[in-house]
């Protein structure tokens, strides 16, 4: 059994929903299951159109709403020819596409927009990926069958960020595997959205179509998970910020969790529990270069390498609320000529508003620590920045810190 994961934050024209089949020719020798989530910046439309629709302005909302199907229409008409298939798509998918619109006008009316009604609304971006991209295999006359994962996977109230239900969720699953799954060479189906016990749309929040993959991997028992992306798999850095970013060839599930937990993208928490809980070992590949270096995150991986998370337009409430105190050996303010503790007696309230840009470094090891001694070469502060540094001896440190240049050269000595 093999599972795999093709991110649809990629796919943005022919070219490379054409990709997706050539990944499927890499696992033909048995019982395939691909998980797809929603197509390029579907997600972050659908939650844009439905906060404008929160002001009242329906007008802007269901521009929005129109171009997103529009995209849609235009993947539909470039990638699938034969009429019948393209007739049977677009009956598939016109309700919805008007079931679409009536949330938007209903949250423009009411002005409410809750987590339960923004998990419906997301919900729609994975369901039109995973129907195009059916039917196109269809016409590549690809053994292949179809199920909708918000009828399998069950999660409890909490819309938004949905915990799933194991025990139900994994019957779930094995009923889907006997009926489907086990009777075809591929099975396709969405991440991220599932339903409650009452039956509403639930969502397990933003990039947990891995954490999808995971569970039905561990389920069926699959002992390898491939999740195929637009990088060549985790780096030491951002490549659009850091050009010289490598690829880590392998990371333990040690360090793939704290990664997760400080926001890597590439990652979800979750999914690395359950992948330790299975001993499920995790590849992270890329669509463009499918013989090119990857990601292998398991058990036996070493990881020494640095890592560097950048977290943007974050303020310093939100950091505090995001991490306890307790969390690190050190909390404070580095200013041009001082250290100032920072707590809440000495932090002013406009203060605590301003902007800032969390950058986690992972498995800096003490050695470099005190090399690079950033409280001291960072003296400038004409913008601010967060580093937390986890050092890979288990320790934290976070430090609010002026920056110009001398973080990005710091930063890139480290990569």
């Amino acid at each position: 059994m093999q599972v795999l994961k093709i991110g649809g934050s990629f796919i943005k024209d022919i070219h490379d929903i054409e990709l997706t089949a050539k990944i499927l020719k890499l696992y033909s020798n048995s019982n395939n299951l691909i998980i797809i989530s929603a197509f390029d910046r579907t997600t972050r439309n659908l939650i844009d159109a439905a906060s404008i629709a929160k002001t009242g302005d329906s007008v802007s909302a269901l521009a929005k709403i129109h171009d997103i199907i529009g995209f849609h229409y235009d993947l539909i008409n470039l990638s699938i020819k034969n009429k019948q298939i393209q007739t049977d798509l677009f009956l598939k998918l016109e309700p919805n596409f008007l079931k679409l619109k009536e949330y938007i006008l209903g949250i423009s009316i009411t002005g409410e927009l809750t987590n339960k009604t923004l998990d419906s609304v997301m919900a729609f971006g994975e369901f039109f990926a995973f129907n195009i991209i059916f039917h196109y295999f269809k016409e590549q006359k690809i053994d292949i069958t179809c199920f909708d994962s918000s009828s399998v996977i069950i999660t409890d109230n909490n819309f938004g960020s949905a915990r799933p239900i194991i025990d139900i969720t994994k019957e779930n699953i094995l009923k889907i595997f006997d009926t489907q799954i086990s009777k075809h060479r591929y099975s396709l189906t969405q991440g991220f959205v599932a339903r409650t016990l009452d039956g509403s749309i639930s969502t397990m929040g933003i990039e947990s179509s891995n954490l999808t993959a995971t569970i039905y991997a561990a389920t069926l028992g699959a002992k390898e998970l491939s999740i195929w992306t637009n990088v060549e798999g985790i780096k030491t850095a951002d490549p659009e910020i850091f050009p010289d970013a490598q690829t880590i060839k392998n990371i333990n599930y040690y360090t793939a969790a704290r990664a997760a937990e400080n926001g890597l993208k590439l990652l979800y928490p979750e999914m690395i529990k359950v992948a330790i809980n299975n001993c499920i070992k995790i590849n992270i590949r890329s669509v463009y270069s499918i013989e090119s270096a990857f990601t292998e995150i398991s058990d036996n991986s070493a990881s020494d390498e640095t890592i560097i998370i950048i977290h943007e337009n974050l303020n310093y409430q939100e950091l505090r609320n995001e991490k306890s105190e307790s969390t690190y050996n050190l909390f404070s303010i580095a200013c041009p000529d001082r250290i100032i503790n920072l707590s809440k007696k000495n932090i002013s309230d406009q203060t605590r508003q301003n902007q800032t840009d969390l950058i986690i470094i992972l498995n800096l090891s003490e050695e470099k620590f005190l090399q690079h001694d950033f409280l001291n070469k960072i003296i400038t502060h004409s913008s601010c920045k967060a580093v937390s540094v986890i050092k890979n001896n288990g320790t934290s440190d976070l430090y609010i810190i002026g920056v110009l240049e001398g973080l990005k050269i710091i930063l890139n000595s480290l990569i």
